[in-house]
């Protein structure tokens, strides 16, 4: 009688199948995850811990410099002293060890600052249960004014601190070239007012920059002013060592005859461009060119351009009528610029005011609109360099280095408006 393979009638083939694999791939990483942990228990936990803790100070000062970059370079009203003080909800009891000194009595609470904007909530250290006393402390340094955030209980001989600490526990210096180097505060600050090259010529870090575009030129005979600059403002910007070409736009040229201004020109430094201003609208003549911010409308037909978001404003309306008297403001960094109403024409929008320079500064404001000839009022420029609309004369230009627009010609037969200013590009870090 002839046999049959058992295996050939039900078809069974040899081997694993997938899912038998896979159990067995996930036993043995449980046995692997307890044989690690079982070697050295303690040790494995306090990693774990320490690696918990650098990502929550990271977090929390994160979260304080995108609150300063969101409040013109200011920090938090609570981190006012250079004493060390535990970050909490609690009122007081505060006081612990944290490396070598010991915290205030009293917590720092930055939750109205930062949660939700900027956290969804503090967090608090691995071994602790609650944001009440989270065991991470700020301090300011004494030289150079910034925060520090430090975790108090890092455990294996660890210091844990945010900015980034080198391997022996300090801030690891950088040192740079370029532009006009001045300091203030505890900061070197690298000012271009012309095109060159910023060089980090050793270590790597952290700077501050802002980045202002050149305003536009303002329109020529009743137009409107031009727009600011467009402006951007990054208040941690990573850098290494190599040369960055640092590009500063210059001020739009002022409209003539009836022409419209021309747009300003880009400031650039690395990854970031702002756009340069747009120029006013002439009399009759539409602007070209999307700006940081557009300018204003001309007094008769002549229409702005765009604007681009998050860098600056819309411009202005002018009388928008055959033979109108007033034209629109241009827009600014911080605001649209004002529309003409009656026998007033509009007003520039106002920049945004920065203290990287080391000085409270606004920058790319709007220029004001002109006016016909008389009985009633040009536009004032806006804060931030914006120059004054003309009213019987040319428009007055936007301040140097500042982005401001130019302001709209006045008319006397034709009368041309002001030149953008130029921009500027500041960048700013911790003096080593």
């Amino acid at each position: 009688m002839k046999l049959f393979s058992l295996s050939k009638v039900r078809g069974v083939a040899s081997g694993f199948t997938l899912i038998e694999l896979l159990v067995v791939m996930a036993i043995l990483s449980i046995l692997f995850a307890i044989v690690i942990v079982a070697v050295n228990p303690v040790r494995q936990i306090a990693q774990v811990n320490n690696i918990q803790r650098r990502s929550d100070i990271s977090a929390i000062m994160k979260a304080i410099f995108q609150y300063s970059a969101d409040n013109r370079g200011l920090f938090p009203a609570y981190i006012m002293s250079t004493s060390t003080q535990q970050i909490g909800s609690s009122i007081g009891n505060c006081a612990i060890a944290c490396g070598a000194t010991t915290t205030s009595s009293a917590c720092i609470n930055l939750d109205p600052a930062l949660v939700p904007t900027y956290l969804a909530a503090i967090p608090y250290d691995p071994q602790q249960t609650n944001a009440s006393s989270t065991h991470y402390a700020v301090t300011k340094s004494s030289t150079n004014n910034r925060p520090i955030v430090i975790a108090c209980d890092a455990e294996l001989g660890e210091t844990i601190q945010y900015p980034t600490m080198g391997a022996a526990g300090s801030v690891t210096p950088f040192a740079a070239t370029g532009g006009t180097v001045t300091t203030s505060g505890g900061y070197t600050i690298h000012t271009f007012t012309s095109s060159g090259t910023f060089t980090i010529t050793s270590g790597s870090g952290d700077v501050e920059v802002l980045v202002v575009g050149g305003g536009g030129g303002g329109g020529a005979t009743i137009a409107g002013g031009g727009g600011g600059g467009g402006l951007i403002y990054n208040s941690v910007f990573a850098v290494t060592a190599q040369a960055y070409p640092v590009t500063v736009g210059d001020g739009g040229v002022a409209g003539t005859g009836l022409g419209a201004g021309a747009k300003g020109g880009d400031s650039i430094f690395s990854t970031l461009t702002a756009i340069g201003g747009g120029g006013g609208a002439g009399y009759n003549t539409n602007a070209s060119g999307t700006g940081g911010s557009a300018g204003g409308n001309g007094a008769s037909s002549g229409v702005r351009a765009g604007y681009t978001v998050g860098q600056g404003n819309d411009g202005g309306n002018g009388s928008g009528i055959p033979n109108g008297n007033t034209g629109g403001g241009g827009g600014g960094a911080g605001a649209a610029g004002a529309s003409s109403v009656g026998s007033v024409s509009g007003d520039g929008g106002v920049g945004l005011a920065y203290s990287i320079s080391g000085v409270s500064t606004y920058y790319a404001g709007g220029g004001g609109g002109g006016y016909r000839t008389s009985g009633g009022t040009p536009g004032s420029g806006g804060l931030g360099g914006g120059g004054n609309g003309g009213m019987s004369t040319t428009g007055f230009p936007g301040t140097a280095n500042t982005g401001g627009g130019g302001g709209g010609g006045g008319y006397v037969a034709s009368l041309a408006g002001g030149a953008g200013g130029f921009g500027i590009v500041i960048i700013r870090y911790l003096t080593p």
